[in-house]
């Protein structure tokens, strides 16, 4: 994979993001307006589901997936996405020092009574999915034939941090745009792009992103 086309499929990849919402005009089509309660939940099943079947297409179909791999990359994985919101504290610092803007990360337990919204299980768990099989399994994986995995896994986690950006306010004209979410997102995308190139399965890395989304959701 050249280096252009990662961004081409990058910019694909947004564009479907958006585009998934499209279902509400089916709801409203038949007054479902019940639907809207699960809004988060059915967009991330649909964005799961078709990022499975493109993975799939896109490989052999022979390869399972996830890759075998030794269990201490699981271990390390969930512990790692476990202290990461922690880490962006120091983070956090460095941000507000280079922007000159004023973020705070403020760590409050939310209590478990968040779980009775089914619609976490997007955040949770389909999101990541998605995101690790696109970016992980998908981009990086192909750019690791044709570059060094350096090269790759810096490559990969700009596009992912991408995806993070409020481009809709900058696309309004909102003043509210920032980099924040994209600057945090950058280096978690490159642990864990180190994550799947040494334990070359795309599990660990997403057993690592479903925690650290866990952890974002509860503190």
């Amino acid at each position: 994979m050249h280096l252009v086309k990662p961004i081409i499929y990058t910019l694909l990849y947004i564009v479907f993001i958006e585009l998934i919402a499209a279902w509400l005009f089916i709801a409203d089509y038949f007054e479902a307006d019940f639907l809207y309660d699960f809004y988060l939940l059915i967009n991330g099943l649909i964005m799961a589901s078709a990022l499975i079947v493109f993975t799939f297409l896109a490989k052999n179909r022979k390869s399972k997936l996830p890759q075998s791999t030794s269990i201490n990359w699981y271990v390390l994985s969930a512990v790692v996405g476990l202290l990461y919101v922690f880490v962006q504290t120091p983070l956090n610092w460095v941000y507000n020092l280079l922007s000159n803007e004023q973020y705070n990360i403020i760590y409050e337990f939310k209590g478990f009574g968040i779980f009775t919204d089914i619609n976490i299980l997007s955040t949770i768990v389909l999101i990541p999915i998605a995101e690790e099989l696109f970016f992980r399994e998908f981009i990086q994986k192909n750019l690791q034939k044709h570059t060094r995995a350096i090269v790759a896994i810096v490559l990969t986690s700009i596009l992912f941090a991408s995806i993070h950006l409020p481009y809709e306010n900058l696309i309004l004209g909102y003043p509210t745009f920032s980099f924040h979410h994209a600057y945090m997102a950058l280096f978690g995308g490159l642990i864990l792009g180190v994550v799947y190139f040494k334990s070359k399965s795309i599990g660990p890395s997403i057993v690592m992103h479903m925690l650290w989304n866990l952890m974002v959701v509860i503190v």
